[in-house]
């Protein structure tokens, strides 16, 4: 009898194993935000119920997104739900107030109608605002480490049409111009990061480089390492003396982190 054959597969079948149970504890292991997976209540526009309700956040799977409004003055800021599907241009009668939460896809990830996340940041914020005042931040199982994985992003309508043609409080980018989304992670000590996303880059020599995101693009977060939570800033070429002319928002679906 061949005694090297007959351990060879004895000696492998324990490695296979090993290799197959850590594939599956990783699978396991990893959350992606489905808003669909959650009960969230939304109005006759497709916007999440609780905008102007200055206790409510959205919760999804673990994951809590920061907001907050102020009732008196009809404001808020943070991070609401939306399956909204109207992404016309509203520039010509400027009624975006009523019409700030649609993506561009008109949909999430999952496809036109499904929901999504809309981000409207505080642009007053500075890198010395704390990360419990942050307006636009996640986290996840109550301050739990996690490490981020991906995301997808776009832009939504108003910041769409404010950079192609101008608005009422900005102007049309021109040839040098950027708008960008800068994702940090918080440790619970330090900041991380950033990884920036251009929602929209006007950089290029070549015009027909040029581009302001319409669909959804997939953004890798696994530089940030295991942190407590997510927080956004925004950057854009079209500033003045009171900060971005450009409207501060942002769409995101199908956050993936490792728990």
């Amino acid at each position: 009898m061949n005694f090297k054959t007959l351990l060879l597969p004895a000696i492998l079948c324990p490695l296979f194993f090993a290799t197959s149970c850590d594939s599956n504890d990783d699978e396991y292991n990893e959350v992606v935000l489905t808003l669909n997976a959650t009960e969230i209540h939304y109005d006759e526009n497709g916007v999440w119920a609780d905008a102007m309700n200055p206790d409510a956040k959205v919760v999804s799977q673990g994951f809590t997104f920061s907001h907050t409004a102020d009732v008196q003055y009809f404001y808020w800021t943070g991070m609401v739900a939306s399956r909204c599907t109207d992404n016309a241009d509203y520039n010509s009668t400027n009624e975006w107030l009523s019409h700030q939460c649609a993506a561009m896809p008109a949909g999430g990830m999952a496809g036109k109608g499904t929901p999504y996340i809309i981000g409207y940041w505080n642009s007053m914020e500075t890198s010395e605002t704390p990360f419990a005042d942050r307006s636009c931040a996640i986290t996840f199982n109550n301050d739990a480490t996690f490490t981020p994985i991906s995301m997808y992003v776009t832009n939504n309508s108003y910041c769409y049409y404010s950079v192609v043609d101008g608005g009422a409080y900005c102007r049309k980018f021109a040839k040098g111009d950027y708008f960008a989304l800068k994702v940090y992670g918080w440790t619970g000590s330090a900041v991380v990061g950033p990884v920036t996303v251009y929602l929209a880059d006007y950089r290029s020599e070549k015009e027909s480089e040029w581009f302001a995101l319409k669909d959804w693009t997939f953004v890798n977060l696994d530089t940030l390492g295991e942190v407590k939570g997510l927080f956004f800033e925004m950057e854009s070429t079209d500033s003045g003396q009171w900060g971005i002319n450009t409207p501060t928002y942002f769409a995101l679906d199908n956050l993936k982190i490792r728990r």
